[in-house]
């Protein structure tokens, strides 16, 4: 039996020490370890109790609300990567990263491939591509 689970009054402090620990975004890890408990009693007392749950989910959501604001003060005073994020993040349709890649032949000219070569490379049974096989040169053979 663990500690925190002798007393109510020791309970209901580590649960304050972890939500406490969590609003300032620690890692559950670390919230457990500064409210000396172990992370699976924390877990439990969460299964248990859903209130507790959701006072667990909101104290981390703090911790995100308080990046996001930092993020966006950020990109009000010109921090060019934080304005990209957030509206990559926040408006996705109107903005998002887009990579184009072009193929070209040589010269800049269309890829010049025949039908007869891509028919040479699928195996007629089962439909699979089939890998080019290097060329062997007289210096490559075993004796």
């Amino acid at each position: 039996m663990t500690r925190s689970a002798k007393s109510p009054a020791i309970k209901k402090a580590a649960i304050a020490a972890v939500l406490k620990s969590l609003s300032n975004g620690e890692t559950l890890e670390k919230a457990c370890k500064a409210a000396n408990i172990d992370r699976g009693t924390l877990r439990n007392w969460r299964k248990a109790d859903m209130d507790l749950d959701a006072q667990v989910d909101s104290a981390r959501m703090t911790a995100i609300d308080v990046i996001e604001d930092a993020l966006f003060t950020s990109a009000q005073y010109g921090n060019i990567t934080a304005q990209i994020f957030f509206l990559c993040n926040r408006s996705p349709d109107r903005w998002r990263h887009v990579n184009r890649t072009e193929i070209t032949g040589a010269d800049g000219q269309p890829v010049a491939f025949s039908f007869a070569d891509l028919v040479q490379r699928v195996d007629g049974e089962n439909g699979q591509t089939q890998a080019a096989k290097p060329e062997r040169k007289a210096s490559d053979r075993k004796v």
